[in-house]
């Protein structure tokens, strides 16, 4: 399936999803229309532009309704023991919005839980989450939005790596570890991300990725979404649906 775009609009002309009927566009840019492209896409010759569309969506919810969570499935091993399926390391995510802010709980159960490193930047080397966003491209600037969060020294500890927007407007994150499980709760602001506000039937893209180091180095990590963990590709992303 694939989005077209004229040249000359950042609307799509034709969504071939259910969704068309209900309204979806995508999310009003903080910046005039002439300064902006729509992405994800590819260029070429004619006056046509595409886009295919991302293999997984998820919805969000406005703030106060309940969300159903969506798992993470696919896991990629880097070294040592193959994953041990979901009482090795299984991930969920729930998110819910209003005009200001994006709010995600991804909740892990980890048997293992190593988190070596005293500095955020490299906490993607042990126990941690790492999330990517993408509004829209624009010139110049980040073509992505990418945060890490881990407990370091038990205390939640977050990382602005990129942002596509404003880079004052401040995320943030509690992390709770219990038993085996661990959970992160993220308010993260529309503009940070490149947006003026979230709205019903807006869309952004994004990959979230929970890494897995049981003591002896990172042998893997779980996703829902590509484009984060080996490379960075935001034309990889899964698709985000606000309700």
């Amino acid at each position: 399936m694939y989005l077209r775009y004229s040249l000359y609009v950042v609307a799509p002309i034709t969504l071939s999803v259910p969704r068309a009927s209900a309204g979806l566009r995508i999310l009003a840019a903080s910046r005039e229309p002439s300064e902006l492209l729509p992405a994800p896409m590819s260029v070429c010759s004619s006056s046509i532009k595409r886009m295919t569309l991302p293999r997984s969506c998820a919805e969000a919810v406005p703030q106060g309704e309940k969300n159903v969570p969506t798992a993470f499935r696919d896991y990629r091993k880097l070294a040592g023991t193959a994953h041990g399926g979901a009482a090795d390391l299984a991930a969920t995510f729930e998110s819910s919005y209003d005009r200001e802010n994006l709010r995600l709980t991804v909740t892990v159960t980890d048997d293992v839980f190593h988190q070596p490193e005293s500095n955020i930047a490299n906490a993607w080397r042990g126990d941690g989450i790492q999330l990517a966003f993408r509004t829209f491209r624009k010139n110049g600037g980040s073509s992505r939005t990418e945060l890490d969060a881990a407990l370091i020294g038990g205390k939640a500890a977050l990382f602005l790596r990129e942002a596509q927007g404003d880079r004052s407007k401040t995320p943030e994150c509690a992390i709770e570890r219990q038993g085996n499980r661990t959970v992160y709760r993220f308010r993260i602001p529309a503009r940070l991300l490149g947006a003026e506000a979230f709205e019903p039937g807006g869309m952004l893209t994004c990959a979230f990725l929970v890494n897995d180091n049981d003591g002896a180095g990172r042998k893997g990590f779980l996703t829902w979404g590509d484009g984060i963990g080996i490379t960075k590709n935001p034309d990889r992303y899964n698709l985000l649906i606000f309700k």
